[in-house]
């Protein structure tokens, strides 16, 4: 079922990237598109779509593992790329890992459909202060529950309205 949504919204992505002339109709067929690519295949071959998902998401850190659609909404179940991290209390590097629990964040809309991003939140224990360290994720900020760029075009449209209502007042 997700399959084919994601297909559609790579074939759209493809003709609007054509339609505004940042890529040649020959470079990237249609008969290229996933859907063809993935027909009557084993499950290990999704990882080509998982590539291009990576790509249009451009989130560094991560990798989308999981596409799902639920309710017209988009959920991507995403995996950190790296093993371990920087304690931040003592500069050492841990790859003890001592929880992971999966959060829920908003992203920007693909196609007018609400995306959500779940992204495992991982704490590590380092052994050499003693403290449980929970790992920091470039696009999010510390207790937020949508991405660092979700905010930013929130609070531009937000602005936006402002500033049109005050001059409406003004006038």
């Amino acid at each position: 079922m997700w399959f084919k949504a994601m297909a559609r919204i790579l074939k759209n992505l493809r003709s609007r990237l054509i339609a505004e002339e940042m890529i040649e109709s020959g470079v990237a067929p249609s008969y290229g598109s996933p859907d063809f690519m993935v027909y009557n295949v084993t499950n290990n071959t999704f990882t080509v779509i998982n590539f291009y998902l990576d790509y249009i998401l451009d989130l560094p850190g991560v990798k989308v593992e999981s596409c799902t659609q639920i309710e017209g909404k988009i959920l991507l179940g995403l995996r950190i790329v790296g093993e371990g991290m920087v304690c931040h209390h003592c500069q050492n590097y841990t790859e003890k890992l001592h929880q992971n629990r999966p959060i829920l964040v908003r992203d920007l809309p693909v196609f007018g459909r609400p995306v959500y991003l779940k992204i495992p939140r991982r704490q590590f224990y380092c052994p050499i202060c003693q403290r449980y360290p929970t790992e920091k994720i470039n696009f999010l900020d510390i207790k937020r529950r949508h991405t660092q760029r979700y905010e930013q075009i929130f609070m531009s449209v937000s602005n936006n309205r402002v500033w049109s209502k005050l001059d409406e007042k003004k006038n």
